[in-house]
């Protein structure tokens, strides 16, 4: 008799085997690392970035941090969001009782050399960062909070033509208002030219 033989069953491929993602490693302790840490956390462009960290009286630090900004017009580009995200995390809070930031933005002398100029400091400390609840941190206005301490000319006279530009938007778009345009009467030809005038390209 003929033997009847079995079919080999065939191996089922195994899938590949998907690597799985690290664990985010935890905040360093380190005061200086930890700020760092944050601020990259939260897409900070930490190029020419400097953090320096300074023990005070009384057993508390004190936080420096100086970036580069590209300051232009009326536009404090970071300065509230990095008090929201330092003062934001609670051992950073416990630890610094005053943090200081400094934008300064990179020239060139006539001779081509390269250097940094001060554009605005300002600062925030223990007292003010008390007052904040900060489980409704997103409510906060922070840029009504922090101590401007110093601002360079060129800033000022670029925020007094943001200002002056801006002003001059609001009114111009009054002037659509035909009751408004009836009030100003003989005006409204004076204001239009006005707005012509010093409209940007």
């Amino acid at each position: 008799m003929e033997q009847i033989k079995e079919p080999i069953a065939k191996a089922t491929p195994k899938a590949p085997s998907i690597p799985s993602k690290p664990e985010p490693l935890p905040p360093p302790h380190d005061p200086r690392e930890r700020i760092l840490y944050y601020l990259k956390k939260r897409h900070f462009d930490l190029h020419g970035t400097q953090v320096v960290v300074r023990s005070m009286p009384g057993g508390c630090k004190s936080a420096a941090v100086t970036y580069e900004t590209p300051f232009v017009g009326s536009s404090l580009p970071y300065e509230a969001d990095y008090y929201r995200v330092i003062y934001g995390d609670v051992e950073l809070r416990h630890e610094l009782c005053f943090v200081r930031t400094n934008a300064y933005r990179s020239t060139h002398d006539k001779y081509g050399n390269e250097r940094r100029v001060r554009m605005l400091t300002t600062s925030m400390g223990r007292q003010t960062v008390e007052k904040i609840n900060w489980e409704h941190k997103g409510a906060v206005n922070f840029r009504g909070l922090y101590n401007l301490e110093y601002m360079a000319p060129s800033a000022r006279a670029d925020i007094a033509r943001e200002n002056a530009r801006h002003a001059r938007r609001r009114l111009c778009s009054r002037l659509r208002d035909v009751r408004l345009r009836l009030l100003l009467l003989g005006n409204t030809a004076r204001v239009l030219r006005l707005c012509t005038e010093n409209a940007e390209p």
